[in-house]
């Protein structure tokens, strides 16, 4: 009987073990995806960008100057860094959580430093704040999975960045990032030098 125990004791040993090595392999070759991916959807961006400058197309955001883009940490979300945003923001400023599952929630900071949350974009439109655009836009950045990997981040904020209007020469953008973030929007970073003026990691 002891045998019996101790063989399959050994079995459930190479499994874990030919278990974890797949698992290694599997990782390996999304990574190995991701970066000859990346550059094709770095094109399809800067396609993007071309097109919407020659016929004059404009983003949601189109005319923010400055901007400042949060990310959180693996295993985490936005909820955080969007009480650090609304610290750090100005009268005139506008703040924009994008949550997973195409949910956002709008901010306006009024004249006195009071913030008031905004119900939906089309009301967003309405506030002064986001008429003059005199302010800081202030973006905290959900990622799609919480452990995404950098290359993913990098590639889908640029995406989102473009069609809101925000990937220009005129624009300038801030990074913020916590942890694990940080190595994403230094991967972003380095995709998108003349877009960013900042890194700022925790």
């Amino acid at each position: 009987m002891s045998f019996m125990i101790d063989d399959i004791d050994y079995i459930q040993q190479v499994y874990r073990e030919l278990k974890a090595e797949v698992d290694e392999v599997e990782m390996e070759f999304e990574n190995t995806v991701r970066v000859y991916r990346s550059p094709l959807r770095q094109a399809l961006n800067d396609i993007t960008r071309l097109y919407n400058s020659v016929n004059n197309v404009k983003g949601d955001f189109s005319g923010f100057k400055n901007v400042s883009v949060y990310v959180h940490g693996i295993e985490s979300n936005g909820k955080q860094f969007l009480e650090s945003a609304k610290k750090a923001a100005q009268p005139g400023d506008v703040i924009m959580r994008e949550m997973r599952k195409g949910k956002n929630e709008y901010f306006v900071v009024n004249e006195d430093g009071g913030i008031k949350k905004i119900a939906e974009f089309e009301k967003l439109r309405l506030k002064k704040e986001f008429k003059n655009k005199q302010g800081r836009l202030h973006i905290v950045y959900d990622t799609e999975h919480k452990n995404e990997h950098r290359q993913e981040t990098s590639d889908d904020v640029a995406k989102r960045l473009t069609e809101m209007g925000l990937v220009n020469e005129a624009t300038k953008i801030d990074l913020f990032a916590h942890s694990y973030g940080g190595r994403r929007f230094f991967q972003f970073a380095m995709d998108y030098p003349d877009q960013v003026r900042s890194i700022t990691t925790i």
